[in-house]
């Protein structure tokens, strides 16, 4: 994937991940990876990293308190499906605890990309769901992004720069305090894993809106 340095990433850039033959992080903060696992493949972008569900292959990221935060989040991929009709994860990061807190990136049974959050009291706030949604088809590159704003009451998903579904609420999401945030499963137990290529995955404390993303899907589908 985009091979460009760490200092091309400002500060709302908590977690960058190009994949390009490695698992090494590209933001200024520092996230040791570790790869179970999965193997380096043909990417959207240069190389990226492929994920089989049936081996439970997954990176692992050790807590840092740069990725726990939950007024504004953005967490966005390229992701290229196997198998779909799975409930699996791209991005996952909480604890699994009655404490609760978190966000996560993924794609559920009906094929539809959703983004997640989690209340203090561990409460599920999801895009789930809404009507609509685009279906995402199997060995087809597709740019993901899940958007939470807690100030502007709204989980939403965009799929290829364009709004998928949004969900309004008010519940805030909490801080996980704990827990090893991972690319391709869920966080907390071994299971919804990943099937399929992931690539250019980044997480950012910030609400980006729709020029932006659909600038951003413009800007990588033809880097």
């Amino acid at each position: 994937a985009n091979s460009s340095s760490r200092d091309t990433c400002d500060s709302v850039y908590r977690g960058v991940w190009h994949l390009n033959n490695s698992i090494s992080y590209a933001s200024t903060y520092s996230h040791p990876s570790t790869n179970y696992n999965t193997t380096n493949t043909s990417g959207k972008i240069l190389d990226g990293r492929d994920f089989v569900r049936s081996n439970q292959q997954y990176i692992s990221i050790p807590y840092d308190n740069d990725l726990d935060f939950g007024e504004s989040i953005t967490v966005s991929a390229w992701i290229n499906v196997d198998n779909n009709g799975y409930d699996q994860k791209v991005f996952s990061n909480q604890n699994g605890k009655s404490s609760g807190g978190g966000y996560k990136l993924g794609m559920y049974t009906d094929r539809r990309v959703e983004f997640e959050i989690r209340t203090n009291g561990n409460t599920a706030i999801l895009n789930r769901g809404v009507s609509g949604g685009t279906i995402i088809s199997p060995n087809q590159w597709y740019y993901v992004t899940g958007v939470y704003s807690n100030s502007g009451d709204f989980i939403c998903t965009y799929v290829n720069g364009d709004l998928d579904r949004t969900f309004n609420t008010e519940a805030t999401a909490g801080l996980t305090g704990s827990g090893n945030p991972a690319i391709g499963r869920e966080t907390t137990d071994d299971k919804y894993f990943f099937d399929g290529k992931i690539d250019e995955l980044r997480v950012q404390r910030t609400v980006r809106d729709a020029n932006w993303i659909k600038t951003e899907f413009n800007n990588q589908s033809s880097p």
